[in-house]
């Protein structure tokens, strides 16, 4: 991802601001990226956050704004990795 795109994606919005959370600024710009989730859904979730310590990931869940099918594909493609299913384990 290029800086033209991080500007476009709003990086210096306070939506995408870090503010010390573990780099769920990054998390939030791989979601929305990679299409899991909206820009609207992600400021939802950081309102929610400010009142509660829970992950954005588990807001994003707990709203129903993102399924766990969802997140998990999004991280697997964040880490250079694909997502294994029970039976691709047997």
């Amino acid at each position: 991802m290029g800086i033209t795109e991080l500007r476009l994606l709003g990086l210096a919005d306070p939506v995408f601001d870090d503010q010390g959370n573990d780099g769920q600024a990054r998390r939030a710009l791989d979601l929305v990226h990679h299409g899991a989730s909206t820009r609207d859904d992600i400021a939802h979730a950081r309102t929610v956050q400010k009142n509660c310590k829970a992950t954005l990931d588990r807001i994003l869940l707990s709203e129903g704004l993102v399924s766990r099918q969802a997140l998990l594909d999004v991280h697997a493609k964040t880490c250079k990795s694909r997502r294994l299913t029970s039976t691709e384990l047997v």
